[in-house]
């Protein structure tokens, strides 16, 4: 089965639940690796499960997800004081709350069971929140016209407060709650984020900061200026893209949300605002691969082909672009891996419970 390299050791392994919450913060912990690498598991499980029908694959699925919620305490701002411990958390929390969408009607979750996960599932929520609520504190939050010089080019400056706000960190906490949010009907939380116009981390507000952020573009004749993706002033990294991969990335957050939101009934006019949005950057980043790959505007900036491509299989089935195709097939396919192409297309398309 296609799945099958990464379905044995799931459905073989078990879970390695770290009980939590971490006192101190710090990127690679305990905590963070076990989330990933478990949250994965889970998720792996429960596309198998999709994919086949096999509820043997949805009760392992219902083993990990179980284990954490009963045995983990999510990590607040203020257990470990690192500001980025939520982000750190929020892409195993992601994966669990994949993975609890695809098995709920499998028939292997009892309603105890329902209980357990979606109270974990909760108090991860509000967790994460507090490290929103760090972030909303911050300096540059009140005093938005801000701005630092590229890392590569000092002539060129981006304005922090649109870095803060459509960053990564901000996109990674606020995808993993909507999510959560939304499988469980947490709908406060899925309303403050979606439509909640006042919070500078709604979505709209995000992916404005994000993908139309106020900055000096790229340097490159033709080019839209400002470029869109925040993370345009990176230190480039050479071999892995500091620049563009980062791009990618939050892009992928975005269009990640943007699939929840429109699935939930989201409003028509921030719906379309947020599309134009996506497709300018996708547009754009679509310049750096494919079969007329420019060259990356900074300097010894290699985007990963391996880390990007998958990336563009959400721009390929929001638009239909036969160019988002062609990068798509450009790569190395056997370096995908099925999620990356697949998306959260379940949980994207879940009822509201």
């Amino acid at each position: 089965m296609f799945l099958s390299a990464r379905v044995k050791p799931a459905l073989s392994g078990d879970p390695g639940v770290v009980a939590g919450p971490l006192t101190s913060g710090g990127v690679g912990s305990t905590l963070e690796l076990a989330l990933d690498k478990d949250g994965g598991a889970a998720r792996n499980l429960a596309l198998a499960y999709a994919f086949t029908g096999d509820t043997s694959y949805a009760a392992k699925a219902r083993a990990y997800l179980l284990a954490w919620a009963a045995g983990n305490t999510p990590t607040t701002c203020e257990d470990c004081g690192d500001k980025w411990a939520g982000s750190y958390q929020a892409h195993g929390a992601f994966m669990f709350a994949y993975a609890y969408d695809l098995i709920y009607d499998s028939g292997v979750l009892s309603r105890a069971d329902m209980t357990i996960v979606e109270s974990w599932f909760r108090r991860f929520v509000d967790a994460l929140d507090t490290y929103n609520v760090q972030l909303k504190n911050e300096w540059v939050i009140t005093h938005p016209s801000y701005t630092l010089p590229y890392a590569w080019d000092a002539s060129r400056s981006y304005n922090v407060y649109d870095d803060y706000v459509g960053g990564d960190r901000a996109l990674l906490q606020q995808t993993a709650r909507l999510a959560m949010a939304r499988v469980i009907g947490y709908t406060s939380v899925v309303g403050d984020i979606l439509d909640c116009s006042t919070d500078v981390l709604c979505l709209d507000s995000m992916s404005k900061s994000s993908l139309t952020p106020r900055n000096d573009g790229d340097g490159v004749s033709g080019h839209a200026s400002p470029t869109p993706q925040v993370n345009v002033y990176k230190k480039p990294i050479s071999g892995r893209g500091g620049t563009v991969d980062y791009m990618t990335y939050n892009t992928r957050l975005d269009a990640v949300m943007f699939e929840i939101a429109e699935n939930s009934g989201w409003n028509a006019g921030k719906s379309a605002t947020l599309r134009t949005r996506l497709r300018n950057a996708w547009d754009y980043l679509a310049r750096y691969f494919g079969p007329d790959a420019e060259p990356a505007f900074a300097p010894n900036d290699t985007p990963s082909a391996s880390a990007c491509l998958p990336r563009f299989a959400l721009a390929y089935r929001e638009f239909g672009d036969s160019s988002y195709l062609a990068v798509l097939n450009s790569g190395d396919r056997s370096t995908y891996y099925e999620p990356q192409l697949l998306g959260p297309v379940t949980l994207t398309h879940s009822i509201v419970r």
